[in-house]
């Protein structure tokens, strides 16, 4: 029998084909025709820029990524969003293993008080600004609290407290 595995070739047929493959040749020659057909034909169909999505999704989240931490990466955000986005992620996320691994040091090393930062980052900026926001409506309430005839012993504790003296 001159054929091989019934696939209708001889074996030389089949060496040289061989051969032919792992030569540098762009083409090698059959005896039939070879039909080349795509599986899609319209790449869209496949939804993967969906699906790539989703799996940034459930990978961002195994992490403990949020929603919004996430979107800013995919498709981005406004200033104050990204920031606010950051800062509760770290805040959430990174500072309980930070408080940990703090804490661990501590004890290995019998140091006081170590404990992570992040107070110089960027994000920081919009929560110190909403602070400001926060400690002029405070003072302007007291203000008017104070004409009113709030005490004067009372307006100097709120004072004190807002300014932590």
């Amino acid at each position: 029998d001159t054929t091989m595995n019934g696939i209708g070739l001889t074996g030389e047929e089949q060496t040289s084909i061989r051969k032919s493959i792992r030569s540098n040749e762009q083409v090698i020659p059959v005896k039939s025709k070879v039909a080349i057909e795509r599986f899609v034909s319209d790449l869209n169909n496949l939804k993967l820029d969906d699906s790539l999505i989703a799996d940034i999704h459930i990978i961002g989240m195994l992490y403990g990524l949020s929603k919004d931490v996430i979107g800013i990466a995919l498709k981005g955000s406004t200033y104050e969003n990204k920031e606010k986005s950051f800062g509760a992620f770290i805040d959430y996320t990174l500072s309980p293993i930070a408080r940990q691994m703090t804490d661990l040091m501590e004890q290995l090393f019998d140091k006081e008080d170590l404990r992570a930062s992040w107070e110089d980052m960027p994000f920081n900026q919009v929560f110190k600004a909403e602070k400001v926001a926060n400690t002029k409506i405070e003072l302007e309430s007291l203000k008017i609290a104070q004409e009113l005839g709030l005490d004067a012993k009372l307006v100097t504790n709120k004072l004190n407290e807002i300014y932590g003296n």
